[in-house]
């Protein structure tokens, strides 16, 4: 059972001051849904589940620069609202505060800085809970919304959460025979790039070296390719394929064989 606090069911808005019963309001909500989705859980799970215990995710956000920060992979509530507010913090943001968490679900948040508009959702799947916090987003008259984060409580916390595929466009830029998803080895571990057929890219990183992960558009034919980030990053290059399995991209960073691990 996933277990979201009661902010997951409020109305979108921007960023601005709340009315002046508002956060007591809020906290009475909140105190009363996570009794109730508490005892929920308890009923759901005695005892925990041998072999397959419950992991917990946390988004956080700040009012003053909408900035989040994230976790996952977190044993208990607490420790999962804790480290997302630290990361948000790491942002640069002083008045942090937890905006959603859930145990064995995924969470997203999708935020239009031009307005100050945001929206959260959840979902079991990561694609899905993306896809209905952009939709949040856009429904709140948010004028450049972009999905921002979506930990599932499952991922590895050792590094940071993947971002499912944005939405695409034409879906007639892309060589086909790049489509699929690719790593490439980094020690120790790996570097995670899925190249979709509508013109889209995600990465990210399952290595110790920080990595942020990124999504964006994507386009390849006669043997150039490049990518356009929604974060602003932009790369490309030449790429040429060697059987059985490898696409060998050069750009910024210079030159990497990536090994096809997955069809898209």
């Amino acid at each position: 059972m996933q277990l979201t606090s009661a902010l997951a069911q409020e109305t979108k808005y921007p960023s601005m001051e709340p009315p002046t019963d508002y956060v007591g309001q809020q906290r009475e909500r909140e105190q009363a849904a996570r009794a109730i989705t508490g005892v929920c859980d308890q009923l759901a799970h005695p005892g925990g589940r041998p072999g397959n215990p419950d992991m917990w995710t946390a988004l956080a956000i700040s009012d003053t620069t909408n900035r989040a920060g994230a976790s996952h992979g977190q044993n208990s509530q607490a420790a999962a609202e804790q480290l997302a507010l630290t990361n948000c913090r790491r942002n640069g943001s002083l008045d942090c505060k937890s905006l959603l968490w859930g145990v064995n679900t995924c969470l997203a948040i999708a935020i239009s800085y031009p307005d100050g508009v945001y929206a959260w959702d959840n979902d079991p799947d990561r694609a899905r809970a993306g896809s209905k916090a952009l939709d949040r987003c856009l429904r709140a008259s948010g004028k450049n919304c972009l999905v921002q984060t979506t930990p599932c409580a499952s991922d590895d916390p050792r590094w940071s959460s993947p971002l499912p595929l944005p939405p695409g466009a034409r879906g007639a830029d892309v060589d086909p025979r790049t489509v699929g998803t690719w790593e490439l080895s980094i020690n120790p571990g790996r570097w995670v790039w899925e190249i979709g057929r509508n013109d889209t890219y995600e990465f990210h990183s399952e290595a110790a070296d920080g990595a942020a992960p990124h999504v964006g558009t994507f386009s390849a034919h006669d043997g150039r390719w490049s990518l356009h980030a929604t974060n602003g990053y932009t790369d490309g290059g030449t790429y040429t394929f060697q059987p059985p399995n490898s696409f060998i991209a050069t750009g910024r960073l210079g030159t990497g064989n990536w090994r096809h691990i997955a069809d898209n």
